[in-house]
């Protein structure tokens, strides 16, 4: 098979849009069945792993997270493990309940001290910002050089795996077969210059030409992957951003968002 051809395959893999990440919902649900068959050491465990990056779930995500951790704590006997986690939950959704179905009245009954805990520490609060600043760091433009740098790399940084693996193995095997055919077109040139009957510089053109325009193609191609590369580690956010701002005391609350470079 010409090598164009695979090289038109792989640039036709790469710029079809990529399929979205693995659902992270699927990973939160994970937690709910393992909760379900009693495997809580199983919960704490896989929950530490998915609060590593907590920039891929949202919030409500994030509070799900939090409520089977404290529920596999409060099962195991750790009440100041599971008092943490559910005040993490409060704090994202502080309407949330537990399900009566699968939670104990004793763990509800936990749970709603906590909330009152908090709702009266909040009623408390003497000084309340006029606006609250929050500050999340953006990670495109460390993405953008590593993929300047590595085509792939980028993505990786950001936690988009399967983009990374699509991306990097592009850029990859692009550039081996490019290397292997500007070898080749080398060495069909030599042979080439060499010929001295008709017929055999007739058949040796043929094969360096078409060596030097899958060549050209391949570098092509690179060019390409690398570009895409860039781009996407630069202008494709790692999440999406949802913050809801709280409504406080004074008369014109508000968020302000502030990336740092």
């Amino acid at each position: 098979m010409p090598l164009f051809v695979v090289w038109i395959g792989m640039c036709l893999w790469v710029f079809i849009p990529l399929r979205a990440e693995t659902p992270v919902q699927d990973e939160v649900a994970h937690l709910g069945q393992l909760y379900e068959s009693l495997q809580f050491e199983t919960v704490i465990q896989i929950g530490h792993q998915l609060l590593k990056h907590p920039e891929q779930f949202s919030p409500d995500q994030l509070a799900t997270i939090h409520e089977f951790m404290g529920l596999a704590y409060f099962s195991l006997g750790n009440l100041d493990s599971a008092r943490s986690h559910f005040v993490s939950e409060l704090k994202l959704d502080p309407t949330r309940q537990l399900d009566p179905v699968r939670v104990s009245p004793k763990i509800i009954e936990f749970f709603e001290q906590l909330r009152q805990a908090l709702q009266q520490a909040t009623a408390q609060v003497t000084f309340v910002p006029y606006t609250r600043y929050v500050f999340i760091k953006d990670r495109r433009p460390g993405a953008a050089w590593r993929s300047a740098l590595l085509p792939g790399w980028g993505q990786w940084y950001k936690h988009q795996r399967r983009r990374a693996k699509i991306i990097g193995g592009a850029f990859l095997g692009t550039t081996v077969v490019t290397g292997v055919a500007l070898y080749l077109e080398k060495r069909s040139r030599r042979n080439y210059l060499r010929s001295k009957q008709p017929d055999e510089i007739r058949k040796n053109y043929n094969q360096y030409n078409f060596w030097y325009r899958n060549r050209q193609v391949g570098v092509h191609l690179v060019i390409a992957i690398w570009a895409l590369a860039v781009g996407d580690a630069l202008w494709t956010p790692a999440a999406p951003l949802k913050i809801e701002p709280a409504v406080n005391n004074p008369p014109a609350p508000g968020v302000r968002i502030r990336f740092q470079w």
